[in-house]
């Protein structure tokens, strides 16, 4: 079975989610014409929400729970990652044990919510040079490229944590399309960095 990746600022839930649901909901209004035909308007997105279940292993299962339930009970809004979409900023709402934790295994459940954030369109430069405390978690995000293509257009990377300052990284190829943000989330502005 093939895990993928989770991260939550700068919290790296290992081997999780187990599994993950997906909600975005448009925000429609109906009204009915004199023929009585509905007329639907869009009024935009809501907020997409993300939901799942994880399970921590190890000796240190509990203490990776406490350090993500910490985070909830701040209300932390920061910047989510997840395997094979586009990161954004989210709020992690809810966070629940779903069983009695053992000695190496704690199950939960998640529940974040997206806060749309503004920001001025870009055009994606090829390269990016990482700069002083960065990684490639903030490279994914601040660029709306999912974590598993930097990898691919990056060979010489061998792991997430092997990247350091002045590293130069791919962000696309000649011929790319600039990627679409989910759901409102857009890049930053490279100019502003």
């Amino acid at each position: 079975m093939t895990h993928g990746f989770m991260r939550f600022n700068d919290i790296t839930l290992h081997h999780n989610p187990n599994t993950l649901h997906i909600t975005d909901i448009n925000n429609i209004d109906t009204t009915f014409t004199v023929s009585l035909s509905p007329f639907v308007t869009e009024n935009g997105n809501n907020p997409t929400v993300i939901e799942g279940e994880g399970v921590f292993y190890g000796e240190n299962a509990f203490e990776q729970y406490l350090t993500l339930k910490k985070a909830c009970d701040r209300c932390d809004i920061g910047v989510l990652s997840l395997s094979g979409i586009y990161p954004f900023y989210a709020l992690l709402y809810r966070l629940e044990l779903v069983c009695t934790p053992v000695d190496d295994m704690v199950k939960y459940t998640f529940f974040f919510v997206e806060v749309p954030k503004e920001n001025e369109n870009s055009t994606l430069p090829y390269y990016y040079t990482l700069r002083e405390n960065q990684d490639l978690w903030d490279i994914s995000y601040l660029f709306s490229i999912p974590i598993e293509k930097l990898i691919m257009l990056n060979p010489q990377i061998r792991s997430l944590n092997s990247v350091q300052t002045g590293d130069r990284i791919l962000l696309r190829t000649v011929g790319d399309a600039v990627p679409e943000p989910l759901s409102g989330a857009l890049p930053l502005n490279p100019a502003s960095l």
